[in-house]
């Protein structure tokens, strides 16, 4: 978790010191946008890990009663995975015909609108 945290302020910190230094266009679109994704990533992976340490610290403090509470969830993660799997079955030749870029998450972030107004 002090790792993800770590990513989290250090990918968020570099372009906030690039704009309060007035640099311009040091890292290129490609390397700002990487900042921003493994950023991105890092918030995830923080915000995962807290979820699960929280869940633990919860079957810990009280094992009864948090026990149901942890099969609906498990519940609900197995079939919010099933759902997704039966949606890319139905729509596997449309992403294939359309060229969908499925190799690497990166190659959808350099066409994201919501990326930073340093990658541009």
């Amino acid at each position: 978790m002090a790792v993800a945290n770590f990513l989290v302020l250090l990918f968020k910190g570099i372009p906030q010191m690039i704009f309060i230094w007035g640099i311009a266009n040091i890292l290129g679109n490609t390397g700002c946008k990487l900042v921003y994704y493994v950023h991105r990533v890092a918030r995830g992976l923080s915000l995962c890990t807290t979820c699960l340490l929280s869940n633990f610290q919860a079957l810990t403090i009280s094992p009864r009663g948090n026990v149901v509470f942890l099969g609906l969830m498990a519940g609900a993660s197995v079939y919010m995975v099933l759902l997704l799997y039966r949606h890319r079955q139905r729509h596997a030749t449309t992403f294939l015909a359309a060229c969908y870029p499925t190799i690497s998450p990166l190659i959808l972030m350099l066409r994201d609108p919501r990326a930073p107004a340093c990658c541009s």
